[in-house]
């Protein structure tokens, strides 16, 4: 997933305000992905799925634009308005939004993207860490809204995440209710996995998909041979790590800091070409290496 920069994207920081405002930075918030266990991208030709913040659209000319949603894309409210602003929203699958300004809270839908998390809620609490909650109008049917928006009397403000295809063959979702902070859940974050591996079309290369806070990296060498990276992320080991690879090989190594090898066999994993490991316990803020046999 390629959080979308360019070298112009500093100039996009405030268009409306004062440059490089407190605040108002458009790059670093998507790369929370990473900290779920999303494989971030660094270049447009290699993502899989674009995530869109703030005014970045506007460091890009149309047809770049073009290029991005034809693909998938992961937006915010605030890239939804930039989109608006050039003229472009109906690739967005978004009509119009609407900010609620008193503290509200996001419940998951009945869709097959959020699974057996449906009905789960996630409270951001504005009252403490303030940032303003929108309600979706879809242009599309009610079954593509991902989570809607209530109170705390239960009040039902409408939809705050929502899915769509639009006219360019792309797959869109916009996020109303915090979409970069605050994702750490085990709710959450395997809705944010399922999106992402959605939006790429199932072509992810690699994916924690079990609950651990693990930072990966993946890349194919010169003989095409697999390498992927993965930094135990946190102050307690990490056992039962499930990774998920897009390949067709079931034999790998598991290389740790101290240049230990350990054999790991994969599994079948839900698609053709993609294969489960099951890793052995991973120490604490350690990196691993895991390549392809």
């Amino acid at each position: 997933v390629w959080p979308a920069w360019n070298a112009d994207l500093m100039v996009t920081a405030n268009p409306d305000g004062p440059w490089l405002a407190p605040g108002r930075m458009p790059l670093s918030e998507p790369y929370t992905l990473g900290e779920i266990g999303i494989p971030i991208c660094y270049d447009l030709k290699g993502r899989q799925a674009t995530a869109l913040s703030r005014a970045a659209a506007l460091a890009f000319t149309k047809d770049e634009l073009r290029t991005i949603f034809s693909g998938g894309v992961l937006m915010d409210v605030d890239a939804w308005q930039t989109m608006e602003r050039l003229g472009l929203a109906a690739w967005t699958g978004v009509r119009s939004v609407k900010g609620v300004d008193v503290d509200a809270l996001e419940t998951l839908t009945n869709h097959p993207l959020n699974g057996k998390y449906a009905g789960f809620s996630r409270d951001c609490r504005q009252s403490f860490w303030w940032e303003r909650a929108y309600v979706l109008e879809p242009a599309s049917a009610e079954g593509n809204v991902l989570a809607r928006i209530h109170d705390y009397g239960v009040r039902d403000f409408g939809p705050c995440m929502s899915t769509f295809r639009n006219e360019l063959g792309g797959r869109v979702v916009v996020m109303g209710y915090y979409p970069w902070s605050q994702i750490h859940s085990t709710a959450k974050s395997n809705q944010l996995k399922n999106v992402c591996d959605w939006l790429a079309s199932g072509q992810l290369p690699a994916l924690i998909e079990s609950f651990h806070r693990i930072v990966l990296w993946h890349r194919r060498d010169a003989n095409g041979k697999g390498k992927t990276v993965l930094l135990n992320a946190s102050l307690d080991p990490a056992a039962a790590v499930n990774l998920r690879l897009a390949t067709s090989s079931t034999r790998f190594t598991l290389v740790d800091m101290k240049a230990q090898k350990t054999p790991v066999t994969g599994t079948p994993g839900p698609q053709p070409g993609q294969v489960r490991l099951r890793l052995p316990r991973l120490a604490p803020w350690n990196l691993y290496l895991i390549e392809e046999a």
